[in-house]
């Protein structure tokens, strides 16, 4: 779980009440203590609890502990609950083995739980694909640099269209 995290965007810490949730940005807590027991990871984005994460592993289908990151949702202490959709108390759930991800959005009632791994496997195709298109043209313009600033110099860099001028 942690790599995906982190390949994210997440920063992952251990939880410690001594830090207030305010001063976190995209961090990922762990073991984050909860009315309804710990919840393996909350996702701090801007200080506020946006999510909370079920971790299990791979041999453990996730699609099956999603309930874990409801009654987890429902559980956030008032004291730091800045959402309320019915009864959770953060919008997004996640459960994951570290292979197969499940997630649902409860803000709407009608939303379902939906396996992301294959819109997240595609989003970093995707990225990893447009990383390599402006590396190739990065290196592209270098080259050409390289070559205008030698032209430059050794005096084969001459504007065609105008004649020569003598004085």
């Amino acid at each position: 779980m942690d790599p995906l995290l982190r390949k994210s965007g997440w920063d992952i810490q251990p939880y410690t009440d001594k830090t207030p949730l305010s001063s976190y940005h995209a961090i990922a807590l762990e073991e984050y203590p909860t009315n309804n027991g710990l919840a393996d990871y909350a996702l701090i984005l801007n200080g506020k609890i946006v999510g909370v994460i079920e971790a299990k592993r791979e041999s453990v289908g996730p699609q099956e502990v999603l309930t874990q990151a409801r009654r987890y949702a429902i559980g956030i202490p008032d004291s730091v609950a800045l959402f309320s959709f019915d009864e959770y108390r953060v919008p997004f759930l996640y459960s994951s083995n570290g292979t197969i991800n499940w997630f649902i959005d409860v803000r709407h009632e009608q939303n379902r739980s939906h396996e992301i791994v294959r819109i997240v496997n595609n989003l970093f195709t995707h990225t990893d694909r447009v990383i390599g298109q402006a590396t190739s043209a990065r290196k592209q313009v270098e080259i050409q640099s390289q070559t205008i600033f030698h032209q430059a110099f050794t005096g084969k860099l001459i504007q065609q269209n105008e004649p020569l001028r003598g004085n």
